[in-house]
Parts: C-alpha cells; structure tokens; sequence
C-alpha cells in the first residue's frame, strides 16, 4: 500500500514539473534607476519610484523589456522634511532587464 502511494506521488510530481516548466527569456544586464513622485506615505513613494522605473525600462528599451528578478532590484527612499508638504521621496534601481524569448 505504501509502495503505490509513494508511486502514485512520484507520477504527480513528474507531472507537475513538466507542466510547470521556466518559461525561456532573454536577459540583460544593465542598470536602470529612476525616481518617483514626492508623496505623503513611504508606500505610495516607493509604488511611484517603481511605476517610473518600468517606464524607463519600457521607453528606454521598449514594450517587451521588464525588470530582471527582484534579487536585481532595490529601493532608496528619503524623508523631505523641507517645504510646506513634507514626504517622502524614494529612487527604484535594477541592475537586470528580461524580455520573453522570441523561439
């Protein structure tokens, strides 16, 4: 009984693992930073900074490139003290780019 439950596992997981073999893609590496918009809570800031660095992976190298993993990437965010809205300011960077593979 053990023996065909251990079999009928080892058959599931083959299966999933075929099924859920890595998509192939191209990858870059290169670095892109890019800065958001001064906003009130670090977490819109740090959503601004990164919406503004896929734009620049985007127009920099078009529609297909997005972020490498997020191993690649990282966040820097400062508090503005100065001025009438004090906020936060936060800088998004990733040193990989991929894109889908074309084969």
């Amino acid at each position: 009984m053990k023996m065909q439950f251990l079999s009928a596992c080892a058959a599931c997981a083959i299966s999933a693992l075929a099924a859920a073999a890595p998509a192939l893609a191209v990858c870059k590496t290169v670095t892109v930073s890019a800065t958001g918009q001064q906003m009130p809570d670090i977490d819109e800031a740090t959503s601004s900074a990164g919406d503004a660095l896929v734009g620049k992976v985007v127009a920099t190298y078009g529609k297909t490139w997005t972020m490498g993993s997020h191993r690649n990437g990282s966040f820097h965010c400062d508090k503005i003290l100065a001025g009438r809205k004090p906020g936060w300011t936060c800088t998004a960077r990733t040193t990989a780019i991929c894109s889908p593979s074309t084969q």
